[in-house]
């Protein structure tokens, strides 16, 4: 059972609390909340909370040290919520709007976490789709941990294991506008591919503060959503402000055609990584070829919690797309499927 202690923030279809399980009494737990009466009202609603507990459920079998940690589902008669390990550094976002763009060096070790986060998730078959500095959280000894799995998808892969998944056609635009893949946009099938476009907006940001495709001329969605659509190659302003390795590397992830694009297929990370500009990062900060500064000796890890709950959808078939998603009964009876219980919630249910 969970223990519900206090709000850390609310959005229009979920909100995010502070909670405790009994299991671990004196470990703080993320916890996003799902009010039952929006998911009957909104299936858009329901399909990316089912989503996202999917995902979590399967990740959770292969954990990773740059993957938020998933705790269990929990539902009653008025919620249903989702308990995730607390990240309590804030999010990589909030940091660059408060502390301004990062330097080469600084930005080193985060761009190389988010890069091992989205391997493993293709490892596995996922595809994030919504890759964004909002979503990349900060743990208090400042590693970085990628989080909101709702917009995740899983490709089918052939019964021939050693053939690369097929990619998948989504009924509807999933993502954030300003990281969104031309693919998506387009409607197209999409793969991890999609991912290394939205990782290539995540490092600009890292180094500018802005969006790749931000106009000031301009802040409507429909001309941003337009830029990016007619891309063919990025064109990087101002890159005499920055090495050319930097340059270099955004301007390779950031290529409208997906086979084109750094981290394409077989390579896939391996290829992100090779890039010169880690190589040479690397060199300044540790003197050695290793860049996973998890294995550095000394580095320290934030222990993660347990996995005390969930289970029992793994006999779901995980490919996301709208076309495979349940709907109705059928999508309320798979989103309550092995749920535990909550308590303590009395005080905050009120204000659902």
């Amino acid at each position: 059972m969970l223990r519900v202690l206090s709000e850390l923030s609310v959005g229009p279809s979920s909100a995010i609390l502070c909670a405790t399980h009994p299991d671990r009494p004196n470990t703080v737990l993320a916890v996003k909340a799902f009010a039952r009466s929006t998911i009957k009202r909104d299936d858009g609603v329901s399909q990316r909370l089912l989503r996202e507990r999917c995902a979590h459920e399967q990740l959770s079998q292969q954990t990773h040290d740059n993957i938020v940690s998933y705790v269990g589902f929990y539902s009653d008669a008025k919620l249903f919520c989702l308990a995730m390990e607390y990240v309590s550094g804030g999010d990589l976002f909030t940091k660059l709007m408060t502390c301004g763009p990062m330097d080469e060096v600084s930005m080193r070790q985060p761009a190389f976490e988010v890069c091992s986060a989205l391997g493993h998730l293709h490892s596995l078959d996922f595809v994030h789709l919504d890759l964004k500095t909002e979503n990349i959280l900060i743990t208090a000894q400042g590693r970085h941990k990628l989080a909101d799995y709702g917009s995740c998808v899983r490709l089918r892969r052939p019964e021939e294991r050693d053939e690369p998944p097929a990619p998948v056609l989504l009924n509807d635009i999933i993502g954030t506008p300003e990281t969104m893949a031309p693919e998506v946009i387009l409607q197209h099938p999409v793969c991890e591919m999609a991912d290394w476009w939205s990782y290539g907006c995540v490092v600009y940001e890292m180094l500018t503060a802005e969006s790749p495709f931000y106009d000031a001329d301009n802040l409507e969605i429909p001309h941003l959503i337009q830029r990016i659509a007619r891309c063919e190659f990025f064109v990087f302003p101002n890159a005499s402000m920055f090495s050319g390795a930097i340059v270099d590397l955004v301007q390779s992830l950031l290529v409208r055609s997906p086979s084109l694009r750094l981290g394409a297929r077989p390579n896939g990370e391996l290829a992100v990584v090779g890039h010169p500009w880690f190589n040479n990062i690397t060199q300044q900060q540790t003197g050695s070829g290793n860049l996973n500064p998890l294995l550095q000796e000394g580095a320290t890890v934030e222990q993660q919690p347990t996995h005390v709950g969930g289970g029992g959808l793994l006999d779901m078939p995980y490919v996301f797309a709208d076309a495979q998603m349940p709907a109705g009964e059928e999508l309320m009876t798979a989103i309550c499927a092995h749920s535990q219980p909550i308590t303590g919630i009395a005080g905050w249910r009120s204000s659902i």
